[in-house]
């Protein structure tokens, strides 16, 4: 199987700090706000009439089996006094009210 290239531009290259590496998955860490694709979704809603935006798979990933997301350090440095890890969950929700 061949591996699929990155382009320089893509975001886990420019932004390698927003990126959440969880078994095969590189995902945009929803621990930090930055990462929010809020945005770029208000960039599209102003510039084309569209009707609507639907999210499609915004959520948490499966568990993988012996494995712990590693986001220690974003849940220390942006957890908003949220006291456990389900802030992620609280930043999605914050997302998805906010668009």
């Amino acid at each position: 199987m061949r591996s699929a290239s990155i382009a320089p531009n893509h975001i886990s290259v420019t932004r390698p700090e927003w990126i959440l590496t969880y078994g095969n998955l590189r995902i945009l860490n929803p621990s930090m706000s930055e990462a929010h694709i809020l945005r770029a979704v208000m960039d599209v809603v102003r510039k084309y009439d569209i009707d609507s935006v639907h999210y499609d798979d915004y959520f948490e990933p499966y568990p993988v089996a012996g494995q712990t997301p590693d986001n220690e350090a974003t849940f220390r440095a942006f957890g908003r006094g949220i006291t456990n890890k389900d802030r992620r969950r609280n930043n999605i929700e914050l997302f998805i009210r906010a668009s």
